[in-house]
């Protein structure tokens, strides 16, 4: 057989993207010959609602590596469905249009990039935009900074933050004069604090 189907997130680790098919669902993944997986059993999975998993099989194949901005059309072919059937899931499950979920996760990737030292045009390109213009256009708002400040870890740039609790834990919210700069998820302030200064 191809393969086998795995619920998402896969407990067994991460699959490269030339090892990855899509499918709006099991049926038509067993219908191409793939089989369940017997260690996360997506079959016993289905409980979640249709709009979530199509959320989740969209958010997989964003994730699993593209360096040009994805189109809602593009994704909506791999996950068998109408880009209005997604474009609504989207909106139901995150309260984001598909464009917005796609623009904060090149984002992250961005961020990610110059975090790890990526120079700033080769990071951007790799991250799916377009141009350095775009780019530097909403990086004050997006970034607090400028990418090439961020990328030197906000060096000589007054950082303010506040630490909130909130429902799922604790939330810091780190902001200069130009913008936002960093939201964190956690459990505690001092490890969110300490992950900022980093």
């Amino acid at each position: 057989p191809p393969g086998y189907i795995a619920a998402l997130p896969a407990p067994v680790g991460s699959p490269g993207e030339s090892q990855v098919s899509f499918f709006p669902n099991a049926d038509a993944a067993q219908e191409q010959g793939y089989r369940p997986c017997k260690r996360c059993r997506p079959e016993e999975t289905s409980s979640e609602d249709t709009d979530t998993q199509l959320v989740r099989l969209a958010h997989a194949y964003l994730a699993s590596g593209h360096p040009e901005p994805v189109a809602l059309e593009q994704v909506s072919a791999q996950t068998g469905v109408t880009p209005t059937r997604l474009r609504k899931a989207f909106n139901n499950v995150t309260s984001l249009s598909f464009s917005q979920f796609a623009d904060a996760r090149r984002l992250d990737q961005l961020k990610t990039r110059l975090q790890k030292g990526q120079d700033v045009t080769s990071a951007l390109y790799d991250s799916g935009y377009s141009s350095t213009i775009r780019l530097y256009e909403k990086a004050p708002a997006q970034l607090g900074m400028t990418p090439n400040t961020y990328r030197k870890g906000g060096q000589n740039v007054e950082i303010t933050y506040a630490v909130i609790d909130w429902s799922l834990g604790q939330i810091l919210v780190a902001a200069t004069d130009k913008g936002v700069c960093a939201v964190r998820l956690g459990d505690d302030a001092a490890t969110l604090e300490s992950d900022l200064k980093e």
